[in-house]
């Protein structure tokens, strides 16, 4: 299966490779119409078992099996349950979760009342990401601190007046990351004198960034990719002191292009990550989980600002080390796609495998529940070492179509991990917990999609993601 990106980067692959720090990776511009076709090719031949070669639901020793495997048993999965079952077998299943999480939408008997629907959905809305150990505080109320335009407007209007003169002496080159296509530059690694470290520099043409937000709206009045925003938004993130985002270290110019420094991340980025954890099993789940909680965190809480990032992906989320411990961080990047409307139309953001269905309707979606798509592909990818699918347009891959119409659950049982014959199917090499979450977020219609703020369809009462922030996870995935 291929990545979707401009260095072309593939899961899996035959060797291990060395992390790579930096600004991070760069937005998706489309692949070539070759490597387009080698992934419909890779589609076809991957596939799950065909549409009609698949029972019609789990037989009742498969559900009493799932059941005995998960002993902090989260929610029964949408579908799982027979329709039949009677209130104390719900009861029962209930009393089995030791961290209680809302039951997911349509996975109550029929016959459950809507008092109890309503008590458990006002447990998932109470259950807010608490932040124990390497978790900063917890997030902000939006009624409070949530982000204007104007704000960010103004952020990035003080960074185009702040500009700095380019000193040759203050900087040496060191290397070279990676070319930055949709910005027309690259970013690279330089050592700065006066810091005494290393940083990394994105390198623009001033002919593409002009000199201020306003010459650049004029010069490129329907361009998606907005530099100046995004330098707005991380200065503004920084200002209310979150957490998950690299520290701007200045803006300079010489005669041919601008600079803009940040921090470097000398961890790499998930992607990195991703290659070089191990084999997906429980081993790799374990290892993820702190990532995992950190990254639904910060998400969680630019949402509760108002932000919806619009590109969230394993190549725009870095990890740096923290503390005396030296325990990863993670660090969300490049917000030239994000947004601060609650509503968008025909305005398709992101890589092809990360994109919301909805995005290529012809109606108005939720940036936050896009976001929330795209979240659950990126955790597929953490712990499968795979994409679930090449795109999400319809017609476009056939995982995905068989998705939509078999749903996910039925999907996550029957997808094999990566290409191999005879490979393991995700949903053997996954623990329940996580596919439940899995299940929440990837939901192609947005309307029973999981949630990442307060809600009725908040995932944060799901166990997996309780113990993710709270538990012992080599425990948890060893059940």
């Amino acid at each position: 299966m291929g990545y979707q990106s401009l260095q072309k980067r593939s899961f899996p692959v035959p060797q291990r490779r060395r992390n790579r720090g930096g600004m991070g990776r760069t937005c998706h511009e489309g692949s070539s119409s070759s490597e387009e076709e080698r992934l419909r090719q890779k589609c076809k031949s991957a596939g799950p078992v065909p549409p009609g070669s698949l029972p019609q639901g789990s037989s009742s020793s498969e559900e009493e099996r799932l059941r005995q495997q998960c002993s902090i048993a989260g929610p029964v999965p949408p579908g799982s349950s027979p329709q039949g079952s009677s209130s104390s077998e719900e009861e029962r299943l209930r009393q089995k979760c030791s961290i209680a999480g809302p039951v997911p939408p349509g996975s109550s008997p029929q016959g459950s009342s809507s008092s109890e629907e309503e008590r458990l959905h006002q447990k998932c809305s109470s259950a807010g990401p608490a932040p124990p150990g390497l978790l900063p505080q917890a997030a902000p109320s939006p009624q409070t601190t949530r982000l204007s335009s104007a704000y960010v407007e103004r952020s990035a209007e003080r960074l185009s007046q702040g500009v700095k003169r380019w000193e040759d002496g203050n900087f040496r080159f060191v290397r070279t990351l990676q070319t930055a296509h949709r910005n027309h530059g690259r970013v690279d690694v330089l050592y700065h004198s006066a810091r005494g470290c290393e940083v990394a520099s994105k390198r623009m043409p001033n002919r593409w960034i002009a000199t201020n937000p306003s010459g650049f709206q004029a010069a490129h009045p329907t361009e998606s990719e907005q530099p100046w925003f995004d330098l707005g938004v991380q200065q503004a993130l920084r200002d209310m002191k979150f957490p998950y985002v690299c520290r701007l270290l200045g803006i300079f110019r010489d005669c041919k292009y601008t600079y803009v420094l940040t921090s470097l991340a000398k961890t790499g980025d998930l992607f990195t990550w991703s290659l070089e954890a191990p084999d997906p099993g429980h081993e790799r789940e374990a290892l993820m989980m702190p990532l995992a909680g950190q990254l639904c965190h910060a998400v969680s809480w630019l949402h509760e600002l108002g932000i919806a990032h619009r590109d969230l992906s394993l190549e725009n989320v870095l990890l740096t080390e923290h503390g005396t411990d030296r325990l990863p961080r993670i660090q969300v990047i490049d917000f030239g796609a994000a947004t601060l409307a609650r509503s968008c139309r025909s305005e398709v953001r992101g890589k092809p495998s990360y994109q919301a269905p909805e995005m290529h309707e012809e109606l108005d979606y939720d940036p936050f529940l896009a976001d929330a798509f795209s979240l659950g592909v990126a955790l597929y990818c953490m712990a499968a070492q795979g994409y679930p699918w090449a795109a999400t347009k319809v017609g476009s891959c056939q995982l995905f179509d068989y998705c939509r119409t078999w749903g996910v659950r039925m999907f996550l049982q029957q997808r094999t991990v990566g290409t191999v014959l005879g490979a393991p199917k995700v949903g053997e090499v996954l623990s329940p917990g996580f596919l439940v979450l899995l299940e929440a977020l990837l939901q192609p219609g947005h309307r029973s999609r999981g949630f990442l703020t307060r809600g009725r369809r908040c995932i944060w009462g799901l166990p997996w993601l309780q113990v993710a922030i709270h538990g012992d996870a080599k425990a948890y995935c060893s059940l």
